[in-house]
């Protein structure tokens, strides 16, 4: 959806970038409590995947969206 702001004219994609880098950085502040509160997760290992699971939004090319890192 971010993205798509972009193409429609409606956002800068400055702003999108940082908007989902942010959106990453609440998760992975968290996501580890909440599931830790709620079923008893690890924190540690929530903490661990997620740290994994991140993308430097930065990176991304729309020509390109599938790519491997």
């Amino acid at each position: 959806v971010a993205y798509a702001r972009t193409v429609a004219g409606v956002h800068y994609p400055g702003d999108n970038i940082d908007g989902l880098n942010m959106g990453q950085d609440i998760i992975a502040r968290e996501l580890p409590i909440f599931l830790s509160e709620k079923y008893g997760s690890s924190i540690n290992n929530v903490e661990d995947k997620v740290k994994k699971m991140r993308f430097d939004w930065k990176k991304f090319e729309p020509e390109n969206p599938c790519r491997d890192e």
